[in-house]
C-alpha cells in the first residue's frame, strides 16, 4: 500500500526524477507538474498528501502557486515544501509568507527530507498507512 501521494512542481526535470524516484522507493505515490498552473490542478483534482514546489517556475512561481493552493479549502490543511538554492534570509521569509509548512534548501540530504515529510504527514493527520502495515 502507498503511504501518500506526493505532488512534486518543478521546471527541472532531473530533480523531478529525482525525486519521483526517492519517493517511489519509499512507498509514496508521486505526482509531476512542470509548473505552477499545472501543479495547481493536479492539486485540486488528486488532493496530495503533500506538496513540495520549486521556487523558480514558469508563468506562477512557487511563491504565488503556494498562496493559490492555500487559498483553496482541499489544500489549506496539506503539508507544502518549497525548495531553492538560494537560502538567504528574504526567500525564506517570503516562503512562510507564502503559507509555505516548511523551506528545504538545495541540495538537500534524503533522510532528512523523508523524516520531514513522515512527520509532517502524520502530523496533519492525512498519511496512509506505512508500507506493508495496510
Amino acid at each position: 500500500m502507498k503511504r501518500g501521494k506526493v505532488l512534486i512542481v518543478d521546471d527541472d526535470e532531473d530533480i523531478q526524477e529525482f525525486l519521483s524516484t526517492l519517493l517511489d522507493i519509499e512507498g509514496y505515490n508521486p505526482l509531476l507538474a512542470f509548473n505552477g498552473n499545472m501543479g495547481l490542478d493536479i492539486a485540486l483534482v488528486e488532493k496530495p498528501n503533500l506538496i513540495i514546489l520549486d521556487v523558480s517556475l514558469p508563468g506562477l512561481n512557487g511563491f504565488e502557486t503556494c498562496k493559490r493552493m492555500r487559498s483553496h479549502d482541499i489544500l489549506a490543511l496539506v503539508p507544502i515544501y518549497i525548495l531553492s538554492a538560494n537560502s538567504d534570509e528574504k526567500t525564506r521569509r517570503l516562503a512562510f509568507e507564502a503559507g509555505a509548512d516548511r523551506f528545504i534548501e538545495k541540495p538537500f540530504e534524503n533522510e532528512d527530507l523523508l523524516d520531514m515529510m513522515a512527520k509532517d504527514m502524520k502530523k496533519k493527520g492525512n498519511n496512509s498507512p506505512p508500507p506493508g502495515q495496510g
